[in-house]
């Protein structure tokens, strides 16, 4: 409660300040499948946005008759990353994706050898190792089917 005097008078009001926050069992489960859905947010992310479990959310979603394992994009949307390992090429800062220079580099050079100079993924990994460029796992061995998503993702982008 805070005393609050009008200006120029002898009057004082008492204000009383009250948070109010949204009750999301008062929500209905069509109005939390359209935010969920419009947001991108996880059930977890939303939970905590709501101050409620995870598992409430779930069951909410779920009465709504939205499939959790259907959305597919929602978990690696740029802006809102969840899993636990980027594409190669990136890196996760806050949740989000940015580019990562070292791996770029690496992207630069595959997408030149295999698509431009047409080398196989196995001639590309012999290269990379010839030239001494290390995987995540800081190994100079590379695997042909690391080469070949990273070409997938890159060609034509780089």
């Amino acid at each position: 409660m805070v005393d609050q005097t009008e200006v120029c008078t002898n009057r004082t009001y008492i204000i009383d300040i009250i948070k109010i926050t949204v009750n999301p069992k008062l929500i209905g489960a069509a109005e939390i499948k359209a935010f969920f859905v419009k947001t991108g947010l996880s059930a977890g992310q939303f939970a905590e946005r709501y101050g409620v479990s995870k598992s409430f959310i779930l069951s909410a979603i779920h009465r709504s008759g939205v499939k959790i394992g259907t959305n597919v994009g929602r978990s690696t949307d740029p802006k809102n990353y969840r899993n636990n390992s980027p594409p190669y090429g990136y890196s996760i800062r806050d949740g989000k994706l940015v580019p990562n220079k070292s791996e770029m580099k690496i992207c630069r050079i595959v997408v030149e050898l295999r698509g431009r100079r047409k080398h196989s993924t196995t001639q590309v990994c012999k290269e990379l190792e010839k030239r001494g460029f290390k995987n995540r796992k800081s190994n100079t061995v590379w695997n042909p089917n690391t080469i070949l998503n990273i070409f997938k993702r890159w060609n034509e982008k780089i």
